[in-house]
């Protein structure tokens, strides 16, 4: 018995020690495969791509549009209604027509010897040499083995030699980091290649005729080292955010032609004014003006900002017929441009709100090329956006991550916690729900990009005591003082809300009230200031009363 147990514990010793061995000494394969999936195949950092081979149309070099997208910018849209490619780089947007040899460059037309954009075997395929005109990638044709070999521009690699003292089974290139792993290609001694990378042993290797994979440490001798230079550099946007945080923007809410005053408001601590003054007003993309020169002149005078806003209306049918198409985009993007040049504005708030989940994607495309082109004309761009939350028209259209990398700024619109016709009463934005709410939203949006929503106005509740109907209406805070002097109120602080409270029963009726005063805007602030935010837009300046602004202005001067 103690013979058997003897043997047993030796098998076992056996063949753990026999797979050490192998881990750190494989057997070498002899299995040889095909590196290349094509005739003409594509290359890029370090991977091969295996969908579809580049075409070669009167010898010039097409890729696929899935590669582009995929590979190098996926934000590459295809506008079915124009058939046109619609791309966009930090300085310029681009469109390209199927089978056409001009394209258009920030709306203006330019021409390329070839197409820039084919159509084949029910593909959309894009020049070689139109996207070396684009972007930032180091572009070689490998004759030997009909390679299109692409690199990010600056891409480092060492050359390498192979070494003259190796044997048959380390001369071989190997599809992983083992030499138990098949191989691509047989090397010889003085061969040169270049070094990518490095795992375990291994190093990562290219030889000159393209071909990748895994060779022994100990079979190269590494050389000096080798940037891959593009044609075109990476050219980022030269504009520079002109305001230095925080800073304070008040909303100038004008709902008419004849509401715009000649002289805009100085209110203390007041940097941007932002006039309601463009709506989206038919399916074919035009807008209503409410513009007024004289308006922007005056708060120039004043030393202010203007940046006119730019709304759907809330209308998410209107903005639907809109949003997907690119000719409608345009138009939009024109009329704004021309506006603001004749204006002589400082920037746009755009104000989408009750957009449908699937326009979406159009609503983040139209902030895209629009910021590309307003940049040129040194306009500020800001986007307002809701909390995140479960509604998909008034929330989850909004892509918040990629909207915050596209406009300078993006303004949370931190109130209608409880709005005008909420189940229950409750403060316009308590301060716990907003301070959580910015939380979560940092999380997706940088802080030096985000402005803080603060409302001058508060609900008036009206419960019947009985359990019959509640109603509110807004009051500004003139409004709202006056009502409790003249109610014969008394207030109280509510620590659940960090607000002033007010609560009157009259007439079987029940009156509640959530005060905004100097308590809840500096609490507003306080939020503001822990999470470095780069300042904070108020709604609106006609709610508010000069106690308001005095106070943002000696909070913002500290």
């Amino acid at each position: 018995m103690k013979r058997k147990k003897r043997w047993g514990i030796l098998t076992i010793a056996s063949i753990i020690f026999l797979g050490i061995g192998l881990y750190f000494f494989p057997f070498p394969s002899n299995e040889q495969v095909d590196y290349f999936p094509f005739d003409r195949s594509i290359v890029y950092q370090n991977e091969v791509y295996n969908e579809h081979p580049v075409q070669l149309v009167n010898e010039h070099h097409y890729i696929p549009l899935n590669f582009l997208q995929e590979q190098i910018d996926e934000h590459v849209m295809y506008d079915e209604s124009s058939q046109s490619l619609i791309m966009t780089r930090p300085q310029d947007m681009y469109r390209l027509i199927v089978e056409k040899e001009s394209y258009f460059r920030n709306y203006k037309e330019e021409t390329l010897s070839i197409p820039p954009l084919i159509e084949r075997d029910n593909a959309l395929w894009i020049a070689v040499k139109w996207i070396e005109q684009v972007y930032p990638l180091y572009v070689e044709t490998i004759p030997e083995t009909k390679t299109l070999l692409l690199a990010d521009d600056g891409t480092k690699w060492r050359e390498g030699i192979v070494q003259s003292d190796i044997g048959k089974d380390e001369a071989r290139i190997r599809q992983k980091p083992t030499v138990a792993s098949p191989y691509y290609t047989n090397l010889v001694p003085g061969d040169k290649l270049y070094v990518t990378g490095e795992e375990r042993r291994f190093y990562q290797v290219r030889t000159e005729s393209g071909i990748g994979g895994y060779l022994p440490k100990s079979s190269i001798e590494v050389g000096d080292l080798k940037t891959l230079e593009s044609r075109t550099k990476e050219k980022p946007s030269s504009f520079i955010r002109p305001l230095e945080k925080p800073f304070h923007m008040t909303w100038d809410a004008i709902y008419t032609p004849t509401a715009t005053p000649d002289e805009a408001g100085n209110f203390p601590g007041v940097r941007v004014l932002s006039p309601t003054w463009f709506t989206l007003s038919d399916p074919s993309g035009e807008i209503d003006s409410f513009a007024s020169e004289d308006y922007v002149t005056s708060a120039h005078q004043n030393g202010d900002q203007v940046w006119a806003l730019f709304s759907n209306d809330f209308d998410p049918e209107l903005t639907n017929q809109v949003l997907p198409f690119y000719e409608k985009r345009k138009r939009m993007i024109q009329q704004l441009l021309d506006f603001a040049k004749d204006y002589q504005l400082d920037g746009i708030n755009v104000d989408f709100e009750n957009v449908y989940l699937d326009d979406g994607p159009y609503f983040t495309q139209f902030i895209r090329e629009f910021t590309t082109l307003a940049h040129k004309q040194d306009l500020v761009i800001s986007v307002d956006i809701t909390f995140p939350s479960g509604s998909d028209q008034w929330s989850e259209f909004y892509d918040r991550e990629s909207l915050a990398e596209l406009a300078d700024y993006l303004i949370v619109m931190a109130y209608d916690e409880h709005w005008a016709t909420s189940p229950v009463a409750g403060s316009v934005a308590s301060l716990p729900w907003v301070e959580q709410n910015v939380q979560r939203l940092l999380e997706e949006v940088p802080s030096d990009h985000l402005l803080l929503g603060i409302p001058f106005y508060t609900r008036l509740w009206e419960e019947q005591v009985n359990g019959g109907e509640l109603t509110s209406r807004a009051l500004s805070m003139e409004e709202a003082e006056r009502w409790i002097e003249e109610n014969g109120a008394q207030t109280e602080f509510d620590d659940s809300t960090g607000q002033t409270f007010v609560s009157v029963e009259k007439a079987n009726t029940l009156y509640k009230m959530w005060l905004e005063n100097p308590i809840s805007i500096g609490a507003r602030l306080d939020i503001m200031e822990t999470y470095d935010l780069a300042g904070v837009a108020s709604w609106s300046q006609s709610f508010a009363n000069d106690q308001a602004f005095r106070t943002i202005e000696e909070r913002l001067n500290e």
